[in-house]
């Protein structure tokens, strides 16, 4: 028994074609309208960060959502000790971990696999207390606006 084949005419298949484009940019919308609220409920979060009473010059500063809180992670690069989220990649409500890592060079030269020029190994300085082990928690209220929030990190 052959298998038969299933053709559409022209007309039926620019028909079936079109239904197809439809349904995929509406759903694509929809997912996105979905996510994470509007700008305005975002809050801008901006602060210092320092480690032993001195300004942690390059790093990272991450917002991750703990469970309940409808918002995506949001993070910002840590300059001269400050940072600053702006409302457009802001937070939305909710409770947050907050994880701060930063890096400086060890003055040891690496050979990796994806250059030809040996690498300086970076080494992570701030404590494990503060990034992957962090028990640092922020908790925006709906009616937050903007919030300062300053980092004060010892060893």
């Amino acid at each position: 028994m052959r298998a038969r084949r299933f053709r559409l005419g022209k007309a039926m298949g620019w028909y079936w074609s079109r239904w197809v484009c439809l349904l995929t940019v509406a759903s694509g919308s929809a997912l996105l309208s979905g996510c994470g609220g509007s700008d305005s409920d975002r809050v801008e979060i901006k602060g210092t960060v320092t480690l032993n009473n001195n300004p942690v010059e390059m790093g990272l500063v991450s917002f991750r959502p703990q469970p309940g809180t409808a918002s995506p992670s949001a993070g910002a690069k840590i300059v001269d000790g400050k940072y600053s989220v702006a409302p457009e990649g802001g937070l939305l409500p909710g409770k947050f971990r907050v994880e701060i890592t930063a890096s400086r060079p060890t003055g040891k030269e690496v050979n990796t696999r994806f250059s030809d020029q040996p690498v300086i190994l970076q080494q992570q300085y701030i404590p494990d207390k503060y990034n992957k082990n962090s028990r640092l928690e922020i908790t925006i209220s709906p009616d937050a606006g903007k919030i300062t929030e300053n980092f004060e990190l010892t060893d």
